[in-house]
């Protein structure tokens, strides 16, 4: 069973691309200083990435840093907990969120967690065809580029 930190009523948000760290921004600023909430925000990576810039690293116009930007920056001293960890499991009967670092006990839930390329079933698509959807994938395009241009 999970560990519940104290007696506030958690708030869990897992993903911290745009919709998940603007949901947890948003309801900091709906509870304010309430006494009887913590928001507690989960995700894999310590940074949001732009993702409307990363074409701009694809085609090495940017470097890949400026695309990552730290969370720690983003949440400054607001009253938000960031654990960063790798979603394993989800237990609602339990209403605890299992992580590689342990479990979190939530009192509601905002699931947050982005979205997979549709390849559509077409066929060779996927084994031929480069997604743009994260830093990783815009660092993999830009080698590529530079592989086929040398």
């Amino acid at each position: 069973m999970g560990i519940r930190l104290d007696s506030l009523r958690n708030i869990v948000v897992i993903g911290a691309g745009y919709g998940g760290l603007r949901g947890a921004l948003r309801l900091e600023k709906l509870l304010g200083s309430h006494p009887g909430y913590r928001i507690t925000l989960i995700d894999q990576n310590r940074h949001q990435q732009l993702i409307t810039q990363l074409h701009e690293v694809a085609g090495g116009r940017t470097p890949a840093g400026v695309v990552a930007v730290p969370l720690d920056g983003l949440l400054g001293p607001r009253q938000i907990d960031f654990h960063q960890a790798r979603i394993t499991g989800l237990d609602p009967e339990l209403k605890k969120v299992s992580t590689d670092r342990g479990e979190i006990v939530y009192d509601q839930l905002v699931i947050a967690l982005g979205s997979e390329t549709n390849f559509y079933n077409i066929h060779g698509l996927r084994e031929h065809s480069f997604t743009l959807k994260s830093l990783g994938d815009a660092c993999l395009i830009q080698g590529h580029l530079h592989e086929m241009l040398a």
